[in-house]
């Protein structure tokens, strides 16, 4: 993230002002993130970029009825893969998914709102998510 925010001169002039509109008068705490929208759009556009864990990880889970996926069938029992790095820069998800694009993280960014909550998976999804998501 601070490759990309040093390399996006309007990134990095936002994150600073929230930093000085904030105050750097005392050490922040978990709470204070709350404060920090654009930094954590910010983060969180990073990661799709620059994947957290290998790129040829899949999420693997278990189909647990018949089901159809995009027309094709799916019996129960199979092991279904998805992968997270390609659905990271699907542009009909993300569109044009290889820009550092910070504000379609923003909480009032109509494409955020519209994005289906499993269309970003740094972490994985469900009972089985990274620890570390927080």
């Amino acid at each position: 993230m601070l490759y990309e925010v040093a390399r996006h001169p309007g990134a990095e002039a936002a994150v600073l002002q929230e930093v000085d509109t904030f105050g750097r008068n005392r050490p922040l705490k978990y709470q204070d993130l709350a404060q920090f929208p654009y930094l954590y759009a910010a983060l969180h556009e990073s990661m799709p970029l620059w994947t957290t864990v290998s790129p040829f990880v899949a999420l693997t889970r278990l189909c647990t009825q018949d089901c159809q996926l995009a027309g094709h069938p799916i019996p129960k029992g199979t092991r279904v893969m998805l992968n997270v790095w390609g659905m990271h820069r699907d542009p009909q998800i993300y569109p044009d998914p290889e820009a550092f694009t910070p504000k379609r993280f923003l909480p009032d960014n109509t494409e955020a709102k519209g994005r289906h909550p499993y269309a970003f998976l740094p972490f994985g999804a469900g009972p089985h998510k990274c620890i570390g998501y927080r």
